[in-house]
């Protein structure tokens, strides 16, 4: 039994400073971006399944949204309008503020994409195929039509971004 305890601990130690090295490594990269003078205007943190388009705020339901909250979530709808249409996916792609929408989370990757290091306005966790039949196993026929609306949906996103809020 201490054997077997000693591995799993072992495994969470690893699995928790990998994380917080790829933590450290992406906000290390939006640090140099900034420093250079560069902004993020988008940032997206793709995630498998529950097909939805997740805005701030993630940490509390009840908090006010932020005042960028319009445009994040128009661009949202565009991204979603697109995605839906690109192969009529059954259930389709919703959008919302991720608190109100599905549940509460600290530490979320759209909080940190919106009000950390990227300060990014339109910051989103897109959740892909499928909204449960399959879960993490999306059937290999489901993958290229998931990339297709990825794909539309980032161009509906961008178009959005530069004909409304292109600075």
């Amino acid at each position: 039994m201490e054997r077997a305890l000693g591995h799993v601990l072992s495994f969470t130690v690893d699995l928790l400073l990998l994380t917080t090295l790829k933590t450290t490594a992406v906000d290390a990269h939006f640090q140099a971006l900034k420093a250079a003078g560069r902004v993020t205007k988008v940032f997206i943190d793709w995630h498998s399944y529950s097909q939805l388009i997740l805005a701030p705020w993630s940490y509390s339901s009840a908090a006010e949204l932020p005042a960028e909250s319009e445009n994040q979530l128009a661009a949202a709808a565009a991204m979603a309008a697109a995605m839906n249409s690109t192969n009529s996916v059954a259930g389709g792609y919703i959008h919302g503020p991720s608190a109100r929408l599905l549940y509460e989370a600290s530490g979320a990757s759209n909080d940190y994409g919106f009000a950390s290091t990227p300060a990014a306005t339109y910051t989103y966790v897109v959740e892909l195929r499928d909204t449960g039949e399959y879960g993490f196993v999306l059937p290999a026929d489901q993958i290229l039509p998931s990339g297709e609306e990825s794909y539309d949906g980032v161009i509906a996103l961008l178009d959005y971004v530069i004909n409304n809020d292109y600075d």
